[in-house]
């Protein structure tokens, strides 16, 4: 896996790992929690608490571990 455009991601309302602010977040794309607005949203502050956010890149979540 390696880090894409923000502009190729799937707005499919999927979690992924975005590169937001120069951190590593989890992201989606999907409708905030504190105002009707569509956006990418920082995933990772629980499912009340999403922002919008500007990642620059993405990249898919990794598969899970077998057994």
């Amino acid at each position: 896996m390696k880090w894409q455009p923000i502009e190729t991601a799937p707005k499919d309302c999927l979690q992924k790992l975005g590169f937001v602010d120069g951190r590593v977040r989890f992201i989606y794309w999907g409708k905030t929690s504190h105002v009707p607005l569509y956006g990418w949203n920082v995933a990772d502050q629980g499912v009340e608490n999403c922002e919008l956010c500007e990642p620059s890149h993405w990249m898919p979540l990794p598969e899970p571990p077998n057994g």
